[in-house]
């Protein structure tokens, strides 16, 4: 008996995401492409705008993130490129954006970012991930070390900046 095991085409990507972020802000999200199949296999990466959200991003970027510490390995742009895992790899995507300057306060823009299996070239799998404008607001307070000023003398002072609207950092 004579048995031929043949490679089977398999892989996930992982997950939506939504963050919050500022008009003219950078954007990062992280996902994970892992090859599930039983042979290495090669993906092409492609990343775009979802029609019908309230604006669009300029420049979307899709990077290579594979210790996992939401910062791009290099500069080198995947989007549109292909990428091989062995069976069983995994590795971290970052894609990086800017939301318009002429995005307003609770303004939603998405984007999706898709993975092809170019083994049988007919398994697809996509995320997609919305970014909310938030509106920011900062408060700066003063202080100075004294009260009276002399000739020569010497003053500190602390600038303290808070923020007090409705948006966190953005964050992979």
């Amino acid at each position: 008996v004579k048995t031929t095991v043949l490679q089977v085409a398999s892989f996930t990507l992982v997950a939506d995401r939504s963050t919050n972020s500022t008009p003219n802000g950078q954007v990062r999200l992280a996902h994970t492409l892992t090859n599930t199949g039983n042979g290495t296999d090669s993906f092409t990466l492609n990343v775009a705008n979802v029609g019908g959200d309230d604006f669009n991003f300029a420049a979307i970027q899709i990077f290579r993130d594979a210790n996992n510490d939401g910062v791009p390995d290099n500069a080198t742009n995947l989007a549109g490129q292909t990428i091989q895992l062995a069976a069983g790899e995994a590795t971290g995507l970052i894609i990086q954006t800017v939301t318009p300057s002429t995005a307003t306060a609770n303004q939603t823009g998405q984007l999706t970012i898709s993975a092809t299996s170019v083994f049988d070239n007919t398994q697809t799998d996509d995320n997609t991930d919305t970014v909310t404008v938030k509106q920011v607001k900062v408060e700066v307070t003063k202080a100075a070390s004294v009260n009276v000023v002399n000739p020569n003398d010497t003053v500190e002072y602390t600038l303290t900046y808070r923020n007090t609207g409705k948006i966190g950092r953005a964050h992979v």
